[in-house]
């Protein structure tokens, strides 16, 4: 059984750019044109690229969820896009 807590709050997507610059490196794969793209979020004092994301399971899909990016083999987090605005709620997920 698959478990997921958010808060259900909207976050802002932002661009390269917009991020500090010791967290700019995790991000080195970006081209020119992709560090102007709103695809990376802050959450719990990281970032995450949300086009990079896996495409959730059926089992996260079911419940809204839009994508995954996995921290452990049992957990990672999750995100909801809103097509109404740029931001995305973001969640922790774990199996068990």
């Amino acid at each position: 059984m698959i478990t997921v807590t958010t808060n259900n709050n909207g976050r802002p997507l932002v661009s390269w750019h917009d991020i500090p610059e010791n967290f700019r490196g995790w991000f080195d794969y970006l081209d020119d044109e992709s560090r102007f793209e709103l695809r990376l979020v802050a959450y719990r004092g990281a970032y995450y690229d949300v086009f990079d994301m896996l495409r959730a399971p059926v089992s996260l899909s079911d419940s809204g969820w839009h994508g995954y990016s996995s921290e452990t083999y049992f957990s990672g987090i999750v995100v909801r896009l809103n097509d109404d605005d740029d931001t995305v709620v973001v969640g922790r997920y774990y199996e068990g």
